[in-house]
């Protein structure tokens, strides 16, 4: 299956598309600001990437790196 980049994952409709995406057996990186949504992204099964869409950084290698990217 596919690797799928996702912000927003820890929001209302986010949470259910990552918790989606990971049963259809996609592995899915989460971007989290916060540790509270680092939190969220690995009780849904994701793996959290820390960063923010606002500042540059190493997330955005992260992105790159998977096939797919849900904003």
């Amino acid at each position: 299956m596919a690797t799928v980049f996702v912000s927003g994952g820890s929001g209302f409709i986010g949470k259910v598309f990552v918790r989606e995406a990971i049963a259809h057996g996609h592995e899915v990186l989460q971007l989290a600001r916060s540790p509270k949504s680092q939190a969220i992204a690995r009780d849904l099964g994701a793996t959290p990437v820390e960063g923010d869409l606002l500042v540059p950084g190493p997330w955005q290698a992260r992105a790159t790196e998977c096939e797919h990217v849900v904003h």
